[in-house]
């Protein structure tokens, strides 16, 4: 006994009742096949893709988690005004760009934005929050604290 799913254009070839080559191992009765639907070989690119894929996912956030960490251990902490807040919509839901402004040491003014995801905490045009710039490159800038690294205190 047993049951296959007929391909779309073969449903009119075999009628209830009607005789079908069947194929099936002898050293293992219970596994049959109808004639032209043999077990095909298990595909090895999965194999291969799968890990690679973790693996350069891994690579993007070390590189993400490093990056924010140099910012934190060498950057310059300053306070930013913000400037300006953009609503957007995306296929994943509502979130704001906040566009801030802050002064180096050498009194440049410096430009920079964030995307902000919950409604509750977005801040208001004038309010002031702690940023990290970047000493060698000022147009380097993060909001504080960042997602993935931050100053705990004892």
């Amino acid at each position: 006994m047993g049951a296959t799913t007929l391909r779309r254009g073969e449903r009119d070839r075999y009628a209830v009742g009607s005789t079908v080559g069947v194929w099936y191992l002898p050293s293992e009765p219970d596994a049959s096949w109808l004639d032209g639907y043999q077990p095909r070989q298990q595909p090895y690119w999965p194999a291969t893709a799968v890990p690679l894929a973790c693996g350069v996912a891994a690579f993007a956030m070390i590189l993400v988690v490093r990056r924010q960490w140099n910012l934190l251990e060498s950057g310059r902490p300053t306070l930013a005004t913000v400037t300006k807040i953009d609503k957007k919509r995306s296929d994943h839901g509502t979130y704001w760009v906040v566009h801030y402004e802050w002064s180096t040491l050498n009194g440049a003014t410096r430009l920079g934005k964030y995307r902000h995801g919950s409604k509750r905490t977005v801040p208001s045009v004038g309010e002031v929050m702690p940023i990290l710039y970047d000493r060698d490159n000022t147009f380097r800038s993060r909001k504080y604290p960042m997602t993935f690294v931050t100053v705990r205190l004892p």
